[in-house]
């Protein structure tokens, strides 16, 4: 691991902002939304602007969102940086899975979604699985065009794993899914599971 927490989530901020539409105010206003939503104000450590003006406010809060990019005595806080994920998510960042699964990673997990219990969800649980099965499977075609899997893949493995990664995490969401409807059997509890090295 070459990147701290901290810089794996700042990567992911700065994908956002660099290859979509959003820009540092409008993920500051959803960081702070998430932020405001999860930490009781009393033990709030992050102070956002009280600016009126909306415009205005968003800059402002901006600018102390990305102070803490490079705060190296105190850090990202662990509050904050909870609101900077589910912020990447409110946004729609189609990078989201692939952040989860880097974090889980650092602990030798996999990040698997939680299913819900809804019918519609049922079915659209089918068509990811489906899609990121599809998606792993044409990562790893090419690593295995001459038959092998060596060194001269190198160049193709981490985006294998990382669809990889996805389409296991969709399989656990989908066997917990179906599991909950056995009783008797046990499930990994939360959304996550150990990887398999």
């Amino acid at each position: 691991m070459t990147e701290t927490r901290s810089q794996v989530i700042w990567r992911h901020a700065h994908n956002l902002v660099n290859r979509t539409s959003a820009s540092w105010e409008t993920y500051a206003a959803q960081v702070r939304e998430s932020y405001e939503a999860a930490v009781p104000k009393a033990l709030r450590v992050v102070e956002w602007s009280e600016q009126r003006d909306a415009h205005k406010r968003m800059r402002l809060d901006a600018q102390t969102l990305r102070r803490f990019e490079h705060d190296t005595r105190h850090g990202l806080p662990d509050d904050l940086e909870e609101a900077m994920v589910a912020g990447l998510k409110a946004l729609g960042y189609s990078g989201h899975q692939q952040l989860l699964g880097e974090l889980a990673q650092r602990y030798g997990l996999l990040a698997a979604p939680l299913p819900t219990a809804t019918p519609v969800e049922d079915v659209d649980g089918i068509g990811r699985l489906l899609k990121e099965t599809g998606e792993a499977i044409q990562a790893i075609a090419p690593i295995l065009a001459d038959g092998r899997i060596d060194e001269n893949d190198a160049s193709l493995a981490k985006q294998a794993l990382v669809e990889i990664n996805e389409a296991v995490a969709e399989m656990v969401s989908y066997a917990q899914r179906i599991a909950a409807i056995l009783p008797d059997v046990p499930r990994p509890q939360g959304g996550a599971i150990k990887a398999v090295k």
